[in-house]
């Protein structure tokens, strides 16, 4: 399977989101509603950090839940057939054994690792894992609780790696502020614009009726 053609609006996240590092902004953030295709942006941005900063150690994927990380994998994967996409999820094994071995070297051999954060809140795991060159945050609005919190600075995300927060919800029901970890919004792709607007056939954004754009307009149901 070939790399997905990205849509103008990602193409502008992923230059935004690398105009922010070249800029010294070390921890960015984008917003992108569901249906904006944020894992097209993420997977886009491993792809091309790593054509310069492979060297310097893997791409880290973080996220919560088990269906994230294994659709995360599998979007890795298939966008990039030639990245080498390892999942992160329980304990590596015991040291010493033949398991641990096997996973630590798999581990060093990736590409991108694709890692729960409960996973690397284990001291036992951080002390083998690899340091990464750059870690994305998936659901980013989560990174205010502290194991979140712990994990980043474990990776580096406060002094030499870089790091990217991406999510569709910029905010937490318990209004905890996490502008002291993601620096700045450096992208918001909502809703309605996307209701609103298309790719026309010359490849141009265009405003449009509702129902012809990147998203149809909600149907709202009582129950």
């Amino acid at each position: 399977m070939s790399r997905p053609t990205l849509r103008p609006y990602q193409q502008r996240a992923v230059d935004a989101i690398f105009a922010a590092w070249d800029a010294g902004v070390q921890r960015p953030a984008i917003s992108a509603a569901t249906g904006a295709g944020k894992s097209v942006i993420f997977g886009e941005v491993a792809r091309r950090h790593l054509l310069t900063h492979r060297d310097r150690g893997p791409v880290v994927l973080l996220a919560h839940r088990r269906e994230l990380i294994t659709q995360a994998a599998s979007h890795f994967t298939r966008a990039n057939p030639d990245l080498r996409v390892e999942i992160v999820i329980g304990s590596p094994g015991q040291p010493g054994s033949t398991k641990r071995a096997k996973t630590v070297h798999a581990w060093r051999q990736a590409d991108v690792l694709v890692a729960s954060v409960q996973t690397l809140s284990s001291a036992q795991t951080l002390h083998v894992f690899p340091d990464p060159s750059l870690v994305i945050a998936d659901e980013a609005h989560h990174a205010a609780a502290n194991s979140w919190h712990n994990v980043l600075m474990a990776l580096g995300c406060w002094s030499a790696t870089r790091a990217l927060g991406v999510t569709a919800t910029p905010f937490r029901e318990d209004f905890r502020d996490f502008s002291d970890i993601w620096q700045a919004v450096v992208a918001a792709i909502d809703i309605a614009w996307l209701i609103s607007h298309r790719t026309d056939e010359a490849g141009n954004e265009v405003e449009c009726a509702p129902g012809e754009g990147y998203l149809i307009p909600p149907t709202l149901r009582h129950l």
